[in-house]
């Protein structure tokens, strides 16, 4: 399975609240979480952090080496008093986007395993396999999304392209000297949120570490600057979603619950219960 088929294909979210998942189903809405809220303090890395520690005498001798022709102008650009202002201003824009930036996360199919057949998810996400998981049409959800998004009363301001694949680094993004040079650059011919250094700070919502990569992560951003609410739900359509799958440990209210939902909100979905693969670590799924 190569990228551009997943990118078309499903993406799966798993439920270890199953009030959660109910949510969804019976009142056919996603919700998107303030960021600002995530446990992860690295996720996303809203951080300005640069190579050269902010030292506006090393920024200073990159542009005299580099761009011998630009360093009268630079300085007139950005001189010593200036560049605290602007620190100040890159870190005022960052702490904006993580307080209207709201996001919902997805796994989506791998070369090697499809998302219900991830233990690791069933037991992190998945409260141990007591919890549920439910299957997206990834094109049809981004659709639906935008679609009724565009007829809110209040709209939430897209953030960029609808879904994004994480990228999964060994090491942070960080910003360098010719990150801060090519801005002042670019910014004599359009418009600073244009910029390379402007959309690399917006890729930033997408960049977590490597030891999560287990995940293979997409995500879905809006912004809602209005809002004090720390989600906004969506309303998605009947065929958004193709199937739930029910952990093998849940429960038999659970199980009924969530079979009653679906039938009734979202009848073209197909409704499975997981059970132990016999002699495997592994799953295999019933028709409920």
């Amino acid at each position: 399975m190569n990228e551009k088929s997943v990118y078309f294909g499903s993406l799966a979210r798993f439920y270890g609240n199953t009030s959660y998942a109910l949510e969804v189903i019976s009142e056919s809405r996603l919700a998107f979480v303030r960021v600002s809220n995530l446990n992860d303090p690295f996720d996303p890395y809203f951080y300005f952090e640069t190579d050269f520690g902010f030292d506006y005498k090393r920024l200073f001798e990159y542009v005299r080496v580099f761009h011998p022709n630009d360093f009268g102008w630079f300085i007139q650009e950005l001189p010593p008093a200036r560049w605290k202002e602007r620190i100040a201003t890159i870190n005022r824009y960052l702490q904006y986007t993580r307080n209207t930036t709201f996001m919902t996360c997805f796994i989506a199919p791998s070369e090697h395993m499809v998302p219900q057949n991830n233990l690791l998810m069933w037991a992190h996400y998945g409260r141990g396999h007591r919890g549920a998981m439910i299957e997206f049409d990834k094109k049809r959800l981004d659709d639906s999304i935008v679609a009724v998004n565009s007829t809110a009363e209040t709209p939430t301001e897209h953030t960029g392209q609808v879904m994004m694949k994480v990228q999964y680094q060994d090491s942070a993004p960080i910003i360098t000297p010719r990150d801060i040079y090519e801005f002042y650059q670019e910014s004599r011919n359009t418009f600073p949120d244009n910029t390379k250094l402007m959309r690399k700070f917006r890729s930033f919502l997408y960049v977590k570490s490597k030891v999560w990569s287990y995940e293979n992560e997409w995500r879905m951003l809006w912004r809602n600057d209005e809002t004090k609410e720390d989600t906004v739900k969506m309303f998605i359509n009947e065929d958004t979603i193709k199937a739930i799958y029910i952990g093998m440990n849940a429960d038999h209210d659970t199980r009924n619950n969530v079979t009653i939902a679906a039938r009734k909100t979202f009848p073209r979905s197909t409704v499975f219960l997981a059970k132990k693969k016999h002699g495997k670590f592994g799953l295999e799924f019933e028709i409920i």
